[in-house]
């Protein structure tokens, strides 16, 4: 049978939006060559002043690229993917559990490379675009599924985060296109469990963050069950607790890094987190410019409208969750775009989501059966 047209043309629309995702995605990390590079003096340069080895020091401009910022913890991780040598990254041991904790972009980098170090950069960069084609083709998937235009996954590019990862390279948009397949799996007309499950668990591998995501997904849907007309709670056990599955690989491959380490996970930087909500945005709004103010309008504009506006109580809760995130990182992330964009480039994601949305249908007890026509008795006696 043909596919019915407006399927089909949708179809198309999703192709489209990948299409334009990947040039602009390419447009802004070509933008960022264009330019003429003063490449250190080898014979003069310090070593040891990179947070990595991979590229220091660095002799062509891809490698100024990443040693903006962490991208050469993520070069370092695809040219180690087995972590045979992680002093290659430094701090101590706490700092690089902590920074080899997010493996699945390094590992993506290494497939890419074809196990080949000098290939490693363009290898990265070539995966971050395509992982923002897929994000944006992911949204428009969603967008369509709901009954939107798909031209709306190209709303998500909007995003602060996705800028940075084209610009400093980084796993966030991975990780989040990740999410998105995750939620176009549960969430779909057809759920498809345990798709959902590798597609999160996938995503915690990339960003340890986006625990929230599934942690949140039961949450919400433990809590709905109690509400009246709602299933009771072993149906909810049954249905839901897959997802915890998501969370083992991550468990597990930090416990790897405590055995092979001797360290857990724990970064060297002060000041990444704050018990006071929002105190770290309030003691860095001194050091903004318009770039920074830009950005949280970008964020917190769309992410207030769709906790309040949005129809399905699961996209909210995960937007509730990404903002309580945002409440506690401390000074040290909100000083720059560059830093709070890329963490919070999955609350630009499910805040667009949570718009676009329709309400969930009905999911209570099925309705009782209709009784039987009660039957006429014949008249007893002449």
């Amino acid at each position: 049978m043909a596919p019915a047209p407006q399927a089909t043309e949708d179809q198309r629309a999703v192709a489209l939006v990948v299409v334009v995702g990947l040039l602009l995605a390419s447009m802004v990390v070509a933008g960022w060559f264009h330019r003429a590079f003063l490449l250190p003096d080898a014979a003069t340069w310090e070593r040891g002043r990179t947070i990595s080895a991979a590229y220091d020091p660095p002799d062509q401009p891809v490698e100024l690229y990443f040693n903006q910022g962490d991208g050469q913890l993520f070069a370092h991780q695809a040219m180690d993917p087995f972590v045979r040598h992680p002093e290659g990254i430094r701090g101590g041991a706490a700092e690089q559990a902590y920074r080899l904790q997010r493996p699945l972009y390094g590992w993506v980098g290494w497939i890419a490379s074809a196990g080949q170090p000098a290939a490693v950069a363009w290898a990265l960069i070539a995966v971050t675009v395509l992982a923002v084609g897929l994000l944006a083709g992911l949204a428009a998937t969603l967008a369509a599924t709901w009954g939107r235009s798909p031209w709306w996954g190209l709303a998500v590019l909007a995003a602060p985060g996705v800028s940075v990862d084209l610009i400093r390279c980084g796993p966030e948009a991975l990780a989040a296109a990740l999410v998105a397949g995750g939620l176009l799996a549960w969430l779909g007309p057809r759920r498809r469990t345990w798709p959902a499950v590798a597609c999160f668990a996938l995503a915690c591998l990339a960003r340890e963050t986006l625990v929230v995501v599934p942690v949140t997904l039961v949450a919400v849907d433990w809590w709905s069950s109690r509400l009246p007309g709602r299933p009771w709670a072993g149906a909810v056990r049954r249905a839901w607790s897959p997802l915890f599955a998501s969370l083992v690989p991550f468990v597990a491959w930090v416990l790897v890094l405590r055995v092979g380490l001797g360290a857990w996970p724990r970064g060297s930087v002060e000041g990444r987190l704050s018990p006071i909500p929002f105190s770290g945005l309030v003691a860095a709004r001194g050091r903004f410019d318009g770039e920074e103010l830009l950005a949280l309008a970008l964020l917190f504009g769309p992410a207030l409208v769709a906790l309040v506006r949005g129809r399905d109580l699961r996209l909210r809760g995960l937007v509730a969750a990404h903002l309580v995130l945002a409440a506690v990182m401390g000074e040290a992330v909100w000083v720059s775009w560059l830093d709070f964009g890329r963490v919070l480039l999955p609350l630009s994601l499910v805040s667009l989501l949570a718009l676009l949305a329709p309400a969930p249908a009905p999911s209570g007890p099925e309705p009782a059966a209709a009784p039987a026509p009660a039957r006429r008795l014949a008249p007893v006696g002449g």
